[in-house]
């Protein structure tokens, strides 16, 4: 008899070691990083999210001064990956404006600004 419950308890203890993974990774992947770097005169233009059973889109513009010289958008499920680049020229600043849809609800990413060196 106490090597029958001995032996369940361990099951139970085996099953909640591997649910409770499961759920923590859910609750830490939800998470968006926007980033803008150059390679000579070409502005590379990252944005990554990702949270299991969403819906998500995403737009990104890259501006120079007061207008947008480029605006790319992209739409998965799960996990949204985007990356581009754009010719840009040395001695400009720019920016990077990005907004996020998650099932429905908007979030706008504060802009990233940076000069091309």
């Amino acid at each position: 008899m106490k090597r029958r419950f001995a032996a369940a308890l361990m099951a139970c203890f085996m099953a909640v070691a591997l649910v409770v993974p499961a759920n923590a990774v859910q609750t830490r992947a939800a998470r968006n990083v926007p980033k803008l770097d150059f390679d000579g005169t070409e502005a590379v233009c990252e944005f990554g999210y990702t949270k299991m059973g969403a819906s998500i889109s995403a737009t990104m513009e890259l501006w120079c001064g007061n207008a947008p010289e480029v605006i790319w958008t992209g739409r998965d499920k799960n996990t949204l990956k985007m990356s581009k680049t754009h010719t840009v020229r040395r001695g400009q600043t720019y920016t990077l404006k990005v907004s996020c849809t998650v099932n429905g609800e908007t979030t706008k990413l504060p802009p990233i600004t940076k000069t091309c060196p």
